[in-house]
């Protein structure tokens, strides 16, 4: 096999592109850390109750309790059926464990239902202890809805640094009358990076096939 100096230019040119393409599909790939969820839960029992107005509580615990800032979480895309904020629009909220808690609290008029897309990193605490992002409900008092989860929170999700560990909780029928099921958390892929990933690997195997023919056409 000939070596890479003794290529004609454009082959040596086409083999520096392919080891760029191959390279940039293992960047993305390890930068493909992203996780994307939908979630989405039935709000119509907060419409004119009169705990009102409510609302949304999201908190971000940072699992070392020193706010390494090694993961963040943007929550965007809200649909709330009917309702919506009151007062300004947030947009997408981005929260980063840069402290050991970092809260959104924004006042919404609830709808039938109410979905957003949460998108997170997912590193490792070194203590192996995992950040938290949380999800409760607040009634005029800025006090949580009742759920079955001991703080209230309706959903959690923690980020281990191998994958997410997700859960929901319904409200408690024992502690209120507003019945909320446990919310829906879809996790989805990341398909910007999937597709840029597929493009650099297809690129580079159109470029090998270039190679091949460089390579035969020098042996002649």
């Amino acid at each position: 096999m000939q070596s890479l100096e003794n290529l004609p230019r454009r082959a040596r040119s086409w083999w520096k592109t392919l080891a760029l393409g191959i390279a940039l599909g293992v960047i993305l790939r390890s930068q493909a850390q992203v996780i994307l969820i939908d979630a989405s839960l039935e709000t119509s029992s907060l419409i004119n109750h009169a705990l009102g107005p409510f609302s949304i509580d999201l908190q971000f615990i940072d699992g070392e309790g020193i706010g390494n800032a090694n993961n963040s979480v943007q929550i965007s895309n809200f649909n709330f059926s009917g309702g919506g904020w009151i007062g300004s629009q947030p947009g997408t909220i981005n929260l980063t464990d840069s402290s050991f808690l970092q809260e959104f609290i924004g006042e919404f008029s609830p709808g039938t239902s109410l979905s957003f897309k949460i998108s997170l990193t997912d590193n490792a605490n070194p203590t192996g202890v995992p950040d938290r992002l949380s999800f409760a409900i607040l009634d005029h008092d800025l006090i949580e809805v009742p759920t079955l989860d001991a703080s209230g929170a309706l959903v959690a999700i923690d980020i281990t640094g191998s994958g997410l560990l997700k859960y929901s909780w319904s409200t408690d029928p024992q502690r209120t009358d507003i019945s909320i099921a446990a919310p829906s958390l879809a996790q989805v892929p990341e398909p910007a990076a999937s597709a840029v990933v597929l493009a650099a690997l297809l690129c580079a195997g159109r470029i090998s096939w270039k190679i091949i023919g460089a390579l035969q056409g020098t042996r002649r």
